[in-house]
């Protein structure tokens, strides 16, 4: 588990769980160190709740998990469902247990679901990138400026 805690509060509620023992917490991670965590692991968790501004927002998390070629799982925001289909695992964010559920799925499957990672990767280079969105965005730029070859 990494990156800061919402609240010192909320860290220490975490930390009187009882599975609190089986979590390996490391703080806050730079770029570099973050970058060899996902390299090094099998999952990414994006566990958001469905509030308001998390309906219909795309956090840069996702991308980065698919780009490092981890299987992604994420909370079933309709949203997210709909973007990503069959690309993610997905889990209730208000049920812990859905969630638990999942990791150990994946966790006994990492043989069979190792193809998960690398279709979320090759989605996002194939469909999600700068390389793949150039001819989109210079057909837009000419619709304004029909000179531009």
């Amino acid at each position: 588990l990494a990156g800061n805690w919402e609240s010192e509060q909320f860290h220490n509620e975490c930390k009187n769980c009882s599975g609190w023992s089986k979590v390996e917490y490391l703080g806050y991670l730079n770029q570099k160190d973050n970058y060899l965590l996902m390299k090094n692991s099998h999952v990414g968790i994006i566990n958001y709740l469905p509030v308001s501004n998390h309906l219909n927002c795309l956090p840069n998390k996702i991308y980065e998990y698919f780009a490092s070629g981890l299987v992604v799982l994420m909370s079933n925001i309709k949203f997210w469902e709909k973007e990503f289909e069959d690309k993610a695992f997905y889990h209730n964010p208000k049920d812990s247990l859905s969630l638990a559920t999942q990791i150990k799925f994946i966790d006994q499957n990492k043989d069979k679901i190792a193809k998960w990672g690398k279709v979320g990767g090759d989605y996002i280079r194939a469909q999600k990138s700068w390389e793949s969105e150039i001819r989109k965005l210079i057909q837009f730029y000419k619709s304004f400026h029909p000179t531009l070859k």
